[in-house]
């Protein structure tokens, strides 16, 4: 069950997703577009309760093996 928090450190979003750390690493730099370069230059990384919402729907989709398209995330996706 998620807690209400206004942010989360990442091993506190994988335990309040009941993930490891690196599946929730592995999980976020597969289904939400990140660059390598991106990633490396992000000292921490905070999650906020959407965040979680959305994660937690991916690790369900995970688990049951259902298809789920990745998408880029908003902060990150290139400007017109």
């Amino acid at each position: 069950m998620l807690t209400k928090k206004s942010h989360y450190s990442e091993s506190e979003a994988a335990a309040q997703l009941g993930v490891p750390v690196d599946q929730l690493r592995a999980l976020v730099r597969s289904r939400i577009q990140v660059a390598d370069e991106d990633v490396s230059n992000i000292p921490s990384t905070l999650f906020q309760p959407s965040d979680l919402l959305v994660l937690k729907f991916l690790v369900n989709a995970q688990a049951y093996n259902a298809p789920v398209e990745p998408t880029v995330a908003p902060a990150l996706a290139p400007s017109c």
